[in-house]
């Protein structure tokens, strides 16, 4: 997120290829190994925490563009943006702590969701954080991965509560992930949407 300037100058001609691509690895990372990893392991409340997750970000969100005042509305939507993310971030982290302690795999496979949602959030939010001018917002969102798997490792909270945070995480980045790192319309390149979810369907299955 803090060289998030950097990364969209460079991909600028890119950027619909590399989210199209990247897109097709975040789902098929998401459908076929955490969603069913993560019910292996479920609560009864996970679909409901799921479910919250996700209304969570998209009423947050759909408050801040109820404004018709345009610089409110940008000014509010950087920090529905920052309080998803870092959200996200923050019980990634706690859930990656876990994940690797559980199942190495799951753990990794977390971690590339995490990246690849990184990025292309990075791609979509960079103008709405510069719009707001607080550099402090790129930091926290660029540490909120490593506050939540250290507090993770020290305060060692039990499975269960692991459990439902990462269902709320998982309704959390699903949004996020058909939000940003899906796209949408003519913007998508179906046949690199697809590549990527053919190459991380294969390295799934290998590793």
């Amino acid at each position: 997120y803090y060289f998030s300037g950097v990364l969209v100058a460079r991909l600028k001609s890119w950027h619909d290829y590399f989210t199209s691509f990247s897109g097709g690895a975040f789902a098929t990372v998401l459908l076929v190994n955490l969603f069913p990893t993560a019910l292996a392991v479920a609560t009864p409340a996970f679909w409901p925490l799921v479910l919250l997750g996700f209304v969570v970000v998209h009423t947050l969100e759909r408050h801040a563009l109820s404004h018709h005042d345009f610089k409110k509305k940008r000014l509010e939507l950087s920090e529905v943006y920052f309080l998803g993310f870092f959200t996200v971030g923050f019980f990634s982290g706690v859930s990656l702590a876990s994940g690797f302690a559980e199942n190495t795999k799951f753990g990794l496979s977390l971690f590339m969701a995490l990246v690849l949602q990184k990025i292309s959030s990075s791609l979509v939010t960079m103008r709405l954080l510069e719009f707001a001018k607080k550099h402090v917002f790129k930091l926290a969102l660029s540490a909120s991965t490593f506050i939540g798997l250290a507090l993770a490792l020290i305060l060692q909270p039990d499975k269960f509560l692991l459990s439902n945070l990462l269902a709320f995480t998982l309704g959390m980045l699903l949004y996020l992930g058909v939000r940003d790192a899906i796209p949408h319309q003519e913007k998508g390149r179906v046949e690199y949407f697809l590549s990527g979810a053919l190459i991380t369907l294969v390295l799934l299955e290998i590793f």
